[in-house]
């Protein structure tokens, strides 16, 4: 586990000593990173197995029935998000950036294409673009002293991304034809702004009041919802509804990652 706390930019801010729960004090860099990693440890742990889990987990041991092989992507797909990429983004543990990426020739590019079809092929994510560097953010108005006060954030491999924006147009698709989310989804969508929800709560309510109607509303805020998402009840849902070379894809995705 490697962290490093301060901006990803050039340079670095100290992080004043932390507290342990055993009301010590980590003040060396080592003692702040062990902290930092016993606590996102507990952050990240995974579920608790029940037995109710039993048969979820047993459907996602059935093997896969034959389908046919996902579209392969196109060498001109590859080469139009990287010319997206943002250079000043911090790169991963590979140190290879945007601008790195937008240098490459044209051979290069195929040959980098021709690694994402035989992802495709084989539904395997490589695992050296599943390991993230983390680094600390201090978040504004809280203690500095707290290890919770921090928010961790992953740095990945420039390639990996790459690889992702390409799958992300090919879930769109199929989430789109077979309209796997209702519309009133809003989270990272395209097309689909704060704003525009607001205005469909706001119609909502109007439509109430016109009809005499009466309107309730309940309003949730899950904390650490992205931190605790149940991977085995998400491979159960991609299951059921993607093609089995992509269900496969994500499950390797999803599995043997490391910060």
């Amino acid at each position: 586990m490697i962290i490093h706390y301060g901006k990803p930019q050039n340079f670095q801010t100290a992080i004043p000593p932390l507290r342990k729960p055993d009301l010590s004090w980590a003040r060396s860099n080592m003692e702040k990173t062990n902290h930092f990693a016993q606590h996102l440890a507990k952050v990240f742990a995974p579920h608790p197995k029940n037995n109710s889990n039993d048969e979820m987990e047993a459907y996602l041991d059935i093997p896969c029935q034959l389908s046919p092989t996902l579209i392969a992507f196109s060498s001109t797909q590859v080469r139009q998000v990287i010319k997206q990429l943002n250079p000043h983004k911090a790169p991963g543990y590979d140190l290879i950036d945007g601008t790195v990426l937008k240098t490459l020739p044209r051979k290069a590019i195929v040959l980098l294409t021709s690694i994402f079809n035989s992802m495709l092929r084989l539904c395997y994510f490589p695992v050296q673009w599943k390991h993230a560097q983390i680094i600390m953010i201090a978040k504004p108005g809280k203690p500095p002293t707290e290890a919770n006060s921090y928010r961790p954030i992953n740095l990945l491999s420039i390639m990996s991304k790459v690889f992702e924006q390409i799958l992300l147009h090919r879930l769109d698709e199929t989430i789109h034809i077979d309209g796997l989310l209702p519309i009133h989804q809003f989270g990272f969508r395209n097309n689909h702004s704060t704003i525009q929800q607001c205005h469909r709560v706001v119609n909502k309510i109007k439509e109430s009041i016109e009809g005499k109607k009466i309107c309730t509303s309940v309003f949730l805020d899950i904390q650490q919802a992205f931190d605790k998402v149940w991977h085995k009840w998400l491979l159960h849902k991609l299951k059921l509804r993607f093609p089995d070379h992509l269900y496969l894809l994500l499950k390797s995705y999803l599995t043997e990652r490391y910060f």
